[in-house]
Parts: C-alpha cells; structure tokens; sequence
C-alpha cells in the first residue's frame, strides 16, 4: 500500500500565518500618526501662530497686530512706511486657514468698547475688516476664533493673560 501525499496546508499552519500577520498589521496600525481634521489642524495653527506672535510682541521692538477679515487672517508689523507682513518671520507670514476650511475671528473685548465707545451706533459690518494690537505688556485681546469644516468645529480662546486654549466646540 502506497502512502498518501497531498499538497497544502494544515489547519494549524494557517493559524500560525494569519496570527503573524495579525500582530504586524497591529504594529502598523499602533505606529501611524493620527489623522486630524482640517479644521483642527487650522485651529491648532493658529493658536501656535497667536502664541508666537504675543511672545514676540513682548520681546521685540516694533508692534504687532493680528488682522481678520472675510478671507481669513494676516499677521502684521509697524514699520516706518505703515503695517506689513514683511520681515516677520515664517510662522506669522501666511494665514493658515485649510481648504474647504471657514473661519471667524472675533475680538471680543475691542468689540465691546467699540460698542460702548460709540454709544448706540449701529454694529461692526461682518465684512469690515478687524484689527486688535498685540500688547507688549503681554495683555493679549480677548480672541475668540471658529474653525469649521469637514463636520467639525473647532474653537480657539486667547484670554487677556496669553493662556490660548484650542478645543472642539459642540
């Protein structure tokens, strides 16, 4: 009588392949970097650039603002021929709003003594442009910014002691 030879795999061979390549489909998985939203990404931007732009308020000799309009915002410095985005450095140069991303800035405390100061004129027009001083105090605006997109909204605080806190809103 002949021996039987067949040609495949055992049962228990299979279970060791698919065993191994589970564990190393959960390396993989372990070591990729986490996806963020655009709109988190531009939220976190921004409070990075805010941040860096208030330290150099403090640090640095000519002044600072932050300017916000329907397009997003822009990072200025007083020079002798005006406010310009020239010579900051790259961080503050480009507005870091993502595609398909739509932001709001809104200067809180300017906008009340705006208000008060005008006593009863009608309010700022959504599309005028807004601008608030980085104090070289270190007494930063009141900041309050919206970052949506994506199904997500995402919500950046600068209080007035330079603590800035980026979080999901909603």
């Amino acid at each position: 009588m002949r021996a039987r030879t067949t040609a495949g795999f055992t049962l228990i061979e299979l279970l060791v392949v698919l065993a191994i390549l589970a564990f190393a489909s959960g390396i993989v998985v372990a070591n990729l970097p986490s996806i963020r939203s655009p709109a988190q990404a531009s939220a976190e931007k921004f409070a990075a650039q805010l941040q860096a732009a208030n330290e150099m308020a403090v640090m640095s000799t000519p002044s600072l603002r932050i300017e916000s309009d329907e397009n997003g915002y822009r990072f200025q410095r007083l020079t002798a021929e005006g406010w310009t985005s020239e010579g900051l450095p790259a961080l503050l140069r480009a507005d870091a709003v993502a595609r398909g991303v739509a932001s709001e800035i809104r200067f809180v405390e300017l906008t009340d003594a705006n208000s008060r100061f005008l006593s009863g004129a009608q309010p700022v027009d959504a599309n005028e442009v807004r601008r608030a001083a980085l104090d070289p105090a270190g007494m930063a605006p009141l900041i309050e910014a919206t970052f949506s997109g994506y199904g997500q909204r995402w919500r950046v605080v600068a209080a007035p002691d330079a603590a800035i806190e980026v979080g999901r809103d909603g």
